[in-house]
């Protein structure tokens, strides 16, 4: 599983860009282990919305955040979250005053397509930026923090994993291959790697259109998949 927070940053009246500024990856958790790993990312991040493949062993993770969750890591209890995009979603959430914040995907060959082209055109474009490489980001450290070089190995590795996480996001994109079947683009992962990250960060930037969207309210919903595909 891979978590990407996007610092969206409202550049117009009509458009955000994307930051990238957080990444973690994780495997061998339960649905319920992911489940409060995400709403702790939420909430001790200030999100303001999350998007959720909600496909397989997603739909568990939903579930999950649907409910009030007490985090014994933090001590906090962390309000239920729902469903703000999709209405049989939404009903499976009993608590009436959770946060309608989650896009749930589903992802089909169209979305798909659209998720990718979309990311595509944003790298393309400039208007998706990432983080420094980790070791950019320890040169930097280095220099601008005299306390660092004092830090232990793991407590330097916690400082440095979101950059870690970018390098493999990065190397993760240019091990994509791709072709067009029946007018859509199809990316799939070369043998030994994943496209984990690159799922999350697609569907992640994804969100963050839906909520340009809303910016601009007086056109039709084919003039707005038009240009989510070509901005």
């Amino acid at each position: 599983a891979a978590i990407y927070i996007n610092d969206a940053i409202k550049m117009t009246d009509t458009k955000y860009k994307a930051h990238i500024v957080f990444g973690q990856t994780f495997e061998g958790l339960t649905t319920d282990e992911l489940g409060m790993t995400v709403m702790r990312y939420f909430y001790e991040y200030g999100c303001t919305h999350l998007v959720l493949d909600c496909a397989g062993v997603g739909l568990g993770v939903y579930d999950h955040i649907i409910k009030d969750q007490y985090d014994p890591e933090t001590g906090n209890t962390y309000k239920a979250l729902t469903c703000c995009n999709n209405d049989e979603m939404a009903q499976r959430c009993k608590v009436r005053d959770a946060k309608k914040v989650v896009y749930s995907v589903k992802a089909s060959a169209d979305s798909n397509s659209v998720y990718c082209l979309l990311l595509r055109n944003a790298i393309q474009n400039g208007n998706v930026d990432f983080l420094v490489s980790e070791n950019d980001a320890e040169i930097y450290l280095s220099k601008e923090f005299k306390g660092y070089k004092k830090l232990t190995v793991y407590e330097k590795g916690e400082l440095l994993k979101s950059y870690a996480e970018t390098s493999a996001a990065i190397f993760e994109l240019v091990k994509l291959k791709g072709f067009y079947k029946d007018g859509k683009l199809k990316v799939f992962e070369t043998k030994g790697n994943r496209k984990d990250r690159y799922s999350s960060l697609s569907y992640n930037y994804w969100c963050m259109k839906q909520l340009e969207l809303q910016l601009k309210p007086n056109i039709s919903d084919v003039e707005r998949l038009v240009q989510e595909i070509i901005e």
